[in-house]
């Protein structure tokens, strides 16, 4: 039985050499000699059955008078023709395949713009070409080694390796950040314990971060994604990214704390290698996230304190943080009024 993939009728490399030998009246025999080429070969490139190599490539692309990236995109959208009928069945496959890709919310947030959505082929590059890799399945499982971050199945690594692209997209270059150095990691806690008692400002905030050495992208996620934050290392860069699923500040701190721990204990083994995870090693992140928002030693002083709100203002605690604490704690609910009236939304 013959699988039928939908695609456009897209020209290609073949079809264009074979045009420009059938206008010049020139035989397959012919060009394979003058180009020391085998007939074979050359029959091969016309019908579709072989790839192209970029010199190969380059020479049609010479003597057909054919632009270079054009040739390109043609052999491309052939080998993902290629592709996908060696690896699905039918049509409804493959459309089972691009669902896993949230595909129409990300034309909705404009991450991806897709040139022909009702050609396999075209979308099966216009998502290589959004996570920079020719092999999907590599870019995944390279998201899940190199990427600190709690994954929660198949669907959810896709969210976060679909965001994780959108994010990177958004970093500046990063040689014009000044060198990271752990120890100026202090100078940036003190930093924050200053800034985060200010109203919450998104760029003021990355841009203390980068006067460190470190990226801070925050950005949205897509619906129904797990990730809060991640790490990672490029080359010898801190990166953190951030989603806005965390509306309130406390919140977000604490994630963002939670993710500089990673950085100050886990840097050598976050420069491209890979991290287990490891459910105590969490717990540890959080035990640091929530000493950084209030040392111990202050926060079973402010369990006891008879003026809460002047001690944290003295402390650089944003009264928040005590509140989100104890109710993390269990000390308090969070429907209570406590903690309801000292939340601080930062995000819509």
């Amino acid at each position: 039985m013959m699988i039928i993939i939908k695609t456009c009728n897209m020209i290609s490399v073949g079809s264009l050499l074979k045009e420009y030998l059938d206008d010049n009246k020139i035989s397959q025999t012919e060009f394979a000699d003058k180009y020391n080429m085998s007939k074979k070969h050359v029959n091969e490139i016309i019908s579709g059955k072989t790839g192209i190599s970029l010199d190969t490539m380059i020479l049609i692309s010479l003597v057909t008078n054919n632009d270079l990236n054009v040739l390109i995109h043609f052999n491309e959208h052939k080998k993902c023709e290629d592709e996908l009928k060696s690896k699905f069945k039918s049509e409804k496959e493959i459309k089972e395949y691009f669902n896993l890709f949230n595909i129409k919310e990300m034309q909705e947030k404009e991450w991806i713009k897709l040139r022909h959505i009702e050609d396999n082929a075209t979308t099966l590059l216009d998502l290589k070409k959004y996570f920079k890799n020719n092999n999907i399945e590599n870019h995944l499982n390279y998201v899940k080694n190199n990427y600190l971050f709690k994954e929660a199945g198949k669907k959810d690594l896709i969210k976060t390796a679909e965001w994780i692209s959108y994010c990177e997209s958004k970093i500046d270059n990063i040689n014009e950040y000044p060198r990271y150095n752990s120890n100026n990691l202090n100078g940036l806690f003190k930093e924050l314990s200053i800034e985060r008692m200010n109203i919450f400002d998104k760029d003021r905030l990355i841009n203390i971060f980068k006067k460190y050495g470190i990226v801070l992208i925050i950005e949205e996620s897509l619906k129904g994604s797990k990730v809060r934050g991640c790490t990672h290392v490029k080359v010898d860069t801190p990166i953190i990214y951030m989603t806005t699923y965390l509306k309130n500040k406390a919140s977000f701190y604490f994630a963002l704390y939670h993710e500089l721990g990673h950085i100050k204990k886990d840097y050598n083994k976050l420069k491209n290698k890979t991290i287990v995870y490891d459910s105590n090693i969490e717990k540890e992140e959080d035990l640091f996230a929530l000493n950084q928002m209030i040392p111990e030693d202050l926060y079973n002083t402010l369990i006891t304190s008879k003026d809460i709100k002047e001690t944290c203002k003295s402390n650089n605690i944003p009264l928040s943080f005590f509140y989100s604490r104890l109710a993390y704690e269990g000390r308090i609910s969070y429907t209570s009024k406590e903690y309801l009236s000292t939340i601080e939304k930062i995000f819509e």
